[in-house]
Parts: C-alpha cells; sequence; structure tokens
C-alpha cells in the first residue's frame, strides 16, 4: 500500500510493510524515518529536504568591524 506524502501525520507514519517472506524488499519497503520521507516525497514529486543550489548570484562579504578591532584602535 503506497502511503501519499500529504497523508504522514507522525512518526508510526514512516515505518515501511516490509518485504514478504522470501523476497528481497525494495528501497520503500524497507526505509524508515527520514529515508522514507524522502522517498515518498520524491515519488510525489515534492523535494522534501530543498535540495535546490544556494544563490550564489552575490561575490564576497560585508565587512563587519570585530570588538578586537575597536580596542585595538582605541574606541573602547
Amino acid at each position: 500500500m503506497l502511503m501519499y506524502f500529504t497523508d504522514i501525520k507522525g512518526e508510526d507514519d514512516l515505518i515501511g510493510p516490509g518485504a514478504e517472506p522470501g523476497t528481497i524488499p525494495t528501497d520503500l519497503e524497507q526505509a524508515v524515518g527520514l529515508e522514507r520521507l524522502e522517498i515518498l516525497g520524491k515519488m510525489q514529486g515534492v523535494d522534501v529536504f530543498d535540495m535546490k543550489p544556494l544563490d550564489a548570484s552575490r561575490k564576497g562579504m560585508r565587512h563587519v568591524r570585530s570588538a578586537k578591532e575597536y580596542r585595538v584602535n582605541g574606541r573602547i
């Protein structure tokens, strides 16, 4: 039985059914916890962990003065 991503309400919903005796389980059948949540999400087109690349359009960072700089310059 395939559970929909939107039907997951708690931790108990993240335990797979396992495989039939004598068969090899699939990833979905044996996955539990966050791995099962991720697989169910991927099957339904939901990016659970937001794996898009980070925005790299900005370069560098602003200079923020540290407390040490203030002490060295005699401002404290």
